[in-house]
């Protein structure tokens, strides 16, 4: 996130972050939202953990809300 942030400060084109991200950066105008109409924008996200060990309390409550494949 850190060197999107600063690619797209530097003027090396546009980024696309989450607001939660760019806070700082939107908030002191370094970088500024573009709004876009017509684009869905989709990612996939994995959850990590140390080997051995299961999540436990919130981190496990919050991947019992996700959807799983396979």
């Amino acid at each position: 996130t850190t060197a999107v942030k600063g690619a797209a400060e530097s003027g090396a084109g546009p980024c696309v972050l989450s607001e939660l991200a760019l806070g700082e950066e939107l908030s002191s105008r370094r970088l500024v939202k573009i709004p876009v109409a017509g684009v869905r924008l989709r990612r996939q996200l994995r959850a990590v953990w140390p080997s051995g060990h299961r999540p436990t309390g919130p981190a496990r409550d919050l991947l019992s809300l996700t959807a799983r494949d396979g």
